[in-house]
């Protein structure tokens, strides 16, 4: 079944939602950061968070009922340095990094992949570098090739050079394709879906959470599809074959949600 709007009034959806919500003792948040809490950029450096989604973010996270994580393709000191909050989790390079309050992990295969990782990064830089507008981030345990900026008639030539550096060493490493993106990871059965049901488990002692996870792009597709049905799941644009329950327009739709949640948990503060 196609997501359905969140905040369609007419079906009693966001009634529905915000019943959900307010019912809820503890509530465990996840959010993609990039076309979920920003809008996509030309270049991801340009991807900073408005002042208003920030503050939100702020007030959510110093909840004493709140647990709040970023969940991204980012690695973890690129991110950190973008949000600058303290009090939430972090789940980056697509599931392959986490970091909670007092725990710090690595995916093994990742770890084992990093000298390959090096060495694919030093040759895409000099196969892609006659390609105008092409980005290469070394994200450490993963590798992102954007070509958003790169003209069109040039992008099957950036993919079939991608390919060609890579497939040597496709034992180790696997591509996977996102928005104008191609991503170079650890070849593991790993993404951001089991990512965060490791994180469930390390929080299992926290009782029973109403968990809530937003995201925009196909590896939070991971997320929607092994969360358990319980979980209110949103996808950022709708998609007829995504696995969220529900989905919004925009960036300022995922505001317009966590306003609503602070203004829920201010409320339950004061009964």
């Amino acid at each position: 079944m196609p997501p359905q709007y969140l905040f369609d009034r007419d079906a009693g959806i966001w009634n529905s939602i915000l019943g959900e919500l307010t019912a809820s003792r503890q509530l465990l948040m996840f959010l993609d950061y990039d076309g979920t809490l920003v809008p996509i950029q030309k270049l991801p450096s340009l991807a900073v968070l408005p002042s208003e989604m920030k503050g939100f973010l702020r007030r959510l996270s110093k909840r004493p009922n709140v647990s709040l994580g970023l969940v991204t393709g980012r690695s973890l000191s690129d991110i950190k340095s973008l949000v600058q909050l303290n009090g939430v989790f972090y789940v980056t390079n697509h599931g392959f990094q986490t970091s909670l309050t007092k725990s710090h992990w690595v995916h093994p295969e990742a770890q084992r992949a990093l000298p390959v990782l090096g060495k694919i990064f030093l040759e895409l830089r000099s196969t892609l570098s006659s390609i105008r507008g092409v980005l290469i981030e070394d994200k450490q345990y993963t590798l992102t090739v954007h070509y958003r900026n790169v003209r069109e008639r040039s992008v099957p030539l950036l993919k079939k050079a991608v390919g060609r550096v890579v497939r040597p060493y496709r034992t180790m490493v696997k591509m996977t394709t996102g928005k104008k993106v191609i991503e170079v990871m650890p070849n593991v059965s790993w993404d951001k879906g089991h990512a965060v049901l490791r994180i469930l488990r390390l929080l299992s002692s926290r009782g029973k959470p109403l968990i809530v996870y937003i995201g925009d792009d196909k590896t939070d597709e991971d997320a929607f599809r092994l969360l358990p049905p319980s979980a209110i799941t949103i996808r950022v644009g709708w998609s007829r074959t995504s696995h969220a329950a529900y989905f919004v327009h925009s960036p300022t739709e995922v505001q317009a949600l966590l306003k609503a949640i602070d203004s829920i948990r201010d409320e339950g503060n004061r009964k």
